[in-house]
């Protein structure tokens, strides 16, 4: 075998973490710019994401020979997720995501590995995701094809309530609670997408249990329906929304 052929194969036989560890200043600039981009609209962070790449092609070539390809194929996961479920965040907070014909686990399953990847961190933890992923509710797929899942920053004000007390100050302004799947899938997708997360520290409850960010990712916690503290909230969603 040839020098250079044994070049090529060794290259090739590298996978995307061996390049990302070796290239430990770039991953971090990646990291500086999902976390700058918090309060972009999803057409803002294409763009960010498209002169990231131009950065990377302006490095060099022997950079470029082994950091480019895998980093381009990432970024370009990213924009297609981001593009494919319409995500979006409105100038008010609230965060929009459709499902289109995707189950919520497929959602979940891709988030996870883009976060992986990107970030080299779990979007969900290991362990509720291999629960999620035999759970009839998240293997299901949205009935409505133009479904729109919604997140409202209303939840903010909704501290200090038990459950049912929670429900009743959403109900008095035409508002439910999101669903486990739908806080989920709301959650992973801003997760990947803006780097930062939604809940912002808080458990979040859902129509079933509630959810927090624990140090392995996304997990399913359980505050008890009566209880009543400022850091356990309602995931808010329009009533009147079709899923």
């Amino acid at each position: 075998m040839d020098p250079m052929q044994a070049k090529e194969e060794s290259i090739n036989k590298r996978s995307l973490l061996d390049v990302l560890e070796n290239h430990a200043q770039l991953q971090s600039m990646i990291l500086d710019l999902m976390q700058s981009v918090q309060n972009a609209s999803s057409e803002d962070l294409m763009v960010a994401n498209f002169k990231l790449k131009d950065a990377i092609d302006a490095l060099g070539h022997s950079q470029r020979e082994d950091v480019s390809p895998p980093l381009n194929l990432v970024i370009q996961g990213l924009e297609d997720f981001a593009r494919r479920f319409s995500f979006d965040v409105s100038a008010d907070g609230t965060v929009y995501l459709a499902p289109s014909h995707s189950s919520f686990i497929e959602i979940i399953e891709e988030a996870q590995r883009l976060s992986q990847q990107l970030k080299g961190i779990n979007a969900v933890s290991s362990e509720t995701l291999k629960l999620w992923q035999k759970d009839e509710r998240f293997l299901r797929v949205p009935e409505v094809e133009d479904s729109l899942l919604s997140f409202s920053p209303l939840v903010l004000k909704t501290g200090n309530k038990d459950r049912s007390e929670q429900e009743s100050f959403l109900s008095k302004r035409n508002m439910t609670l999101l669903s486990l799947p739908e806080l989920a899938v709301l959650h992973v997708a801003y997760s990947v997408i803006k780097g930062e997360d939604l809940f912002q520290g808080y458990v979040l409850r859902a129509q079933e249990s509630a959810l927090c960010l624990s140090v392995d990712g996304l997990a399913e916690s359980d505050p008890g329906d009566w209880t009543r503290d400022e850091d356990i909230l309602a995931a808010a969603k329009n009533a009147a929304a079709k899923y």
